[in-house]
């Protein structure tokens, strides 16, 4: 058998030293990756993946357009198993702080899906801080079964723990808790947000104090349903009723039913009231009440 020439054997045995070489190399650098996500995030085992993220700025989007954003001192992120790792499912937030509510899209409409760009953000429609929140896409959460027979809920961020709540209008929310929900209107298909609270809320603008034992706060209309019980304290006096609906951007207070309180020198009951905040003018269809004389001037005889 022929052998190969010299300077052919001389090139293979130095391609072999060097594939060894890149081989071990290769092989050390492999060993050593580390095994785990590098922090903060970190993956915790269970039937459902959970995404552990502390100390940091988190923000969940929807169909491509940012919808809200947060600092907090943990959040738990869940998804379907086999879903991308953007599918968030659920996320239970902690120690909130520096959260801003994105407005919904201009057109009312359903955002188309989410494409390989960075996601939208429209200006701020309110800043709020709680203890600890809940997201949830779809109706995971309970939902008010006034608001499932005439919407479909896309999501909902469940706030608990001293919320506060300050939309860009000057429109001041304050409870133990609230959910903000995002909702497809089943009779139009519009877009729309309710923030509701069953359990006492605080609606404040400029000298203006509403205390409600159930509210439904509509931030683009600037407008709030007070039901089961509520007080409502103004300038020109106090008033007190079963129901009240408040236009935050027109300053008017209405009470279809029977009302009570005190405006300027008038102690008593109205019948289908409307207080316009900004005139500093009451009408209703009935009074029954007293004067305070000792804040009316009477005419003296000559």
């Amino acid at each position: 058998m022929r052998s190969l020439p010299r300077s052919l054997t001389r090139a293979l045995g130095w391609t072999l030293l060097a594939a060894l070489v890149l081989g071990l190399y290769l092989a050390y650098r492999w060993a050593g990756q580390p095994s785990v996500v590098s922090p903060p995030a970190q993956v915790v085992t269970g039937t459902t993946p959970t995404f552990l993220l502390t100390n940091t700025t988190y923000s969940e989007t929807s169909g491509g357009h940012k919808i809200w954003s947060v600092w907090a001192g943990r959040i738990e992120m869940d998804h379907m198993p086999g879903a991308a790792l953007a599918a968030i499912q659920k996320a239970t937030l902690t120690d909130i702080r520096n959260g801003v509510l994105y407005r919904v899209p201009a057109s009312g409409t359903v955002p188309a899906a989410a494409g390989t760009s960075a996601p939208l953000a429209g200006p701020p429609a309110a800043t709020f801080r709680a203890d600890k929140g809940l997201y949830a896409v779809g109706d995971l959460a309970s939902v008010p079964n006034d608001i499932v027979l005439a919407y479909s809920v896309r999501w909902q961020l469940q706030l608990t723990g001293n919320v506060d709540l300050r939309a860009t209008d000057g429109d001041h929310l304050h409870a133990d808790s609230l959910s903000i929900l995002e909702m497809i209107n089943r009779r139009n298909g519009r877009l729309e947000r309710r923030i509701v609270c069953d359990n006492g809320l605080q609606v404040s603008l400029k000298d203006v104090q509403v205390h409600a034992n159930v509210a439904r706060y509509d931030p683009a209309d600037r407008s709030v349903e007070c039901l089961g019980g509520v007080r409502g304290t103004f300038r020109e006096g106090a008033v007190q009723a079963d129901s009240l609906f408040w236009s935050l951007k027109d300053q008017v207070l209405r009470c279809p039913e029977t009302a009570s309180g005190t405006f300027r020198a008038f102690t008593g009951a109205w019948n289908g009231m409307s207080i316009d905040l900004k005139r500093h003018r009451l009408y209703a269809n009935s009074f029954q009440g007293n004067i305070r004389s000792d804040n009316v001037a009477f005419p003296t005889l000559p």
